[in-house]
């Protein structure tokens, strides 16, 4: 737990008024609110900017070096629980929406690295057998049309990767 005084007010104050005096657009973050990591994992509505939690947090923890246990009541996206996460404290958090809570159950792992690699290097291998799979139709339609049934045919170039034998090599045909 955490002993708050007006001293740690006022020494968090100052140090977070700091960062608008060096720069005046500090909390704007119009050029450096990326999503990335366990941020981009889910669009969610109103969601808090990365670096705004990073930086309080920051301040926070400079002020009280003792701080163990982060708590957000709304949990949201959980981009709190992540920015306190990377920093080693623990987290606990709630929300009304379930959707909420399922997002900070993900986001809160366990994570396996060396098998997100594996299987992202597996999909990016069927992704390109996808790209050199070719599709006829025979679809009698304007080239409009046409153009919306092929982007909608994406269980096709599935397809290509997943039949048997020689359809198996790139560059197999589908016709319909």
């Amino acid at each position: 737990m955490i002993t708050a005084t007006p001293k740690h007010d006022a020494a968090l104050k100052r140090r977070l008024a700091s960062l608008t005096t060096r720069d005046r657009d500090y909390w704007s973050f119009k050029s450096n609110s990326r999503r990335e990591q366990g941020h981009a994992l889910c669009h969610y509505p109103a969601m808090m900017v990365p670096q705004v939690a990073r930086a309080v947090l920051q301040e926070a923890c400079t002020v009280h070096p003792e701080i163990e246990w982060v708590g957000d009541p709304f949990v949201g996206s959980g981009t709190v629980l992540t920015e306190t996460m990377s920093r080693g404290l623990n987290f606990i958090g709630m929300d009304i929406n379930p959707l909420a809570i399922l997002l900070c159950k993900a986001k809160a792992g366990p994570f396996f690295p060396d098998a997100l690699k594996e299987k992202t290097a597996e999909l990016f291998v069927r992704v390109d057998a996808d790209r050199r799979c070719a599709i006829e139709t025979d679809v009698v339609a304007t080239s409009a049309a046409r153009h919306r049934a092929l982007r909608s045919l994406p269980i096709v170039t599935h397809d290509c990767d997943s039949r048997e034998g020689e359809d198996k090599k790139a560059g197999s045909r589908v016709k319909h």
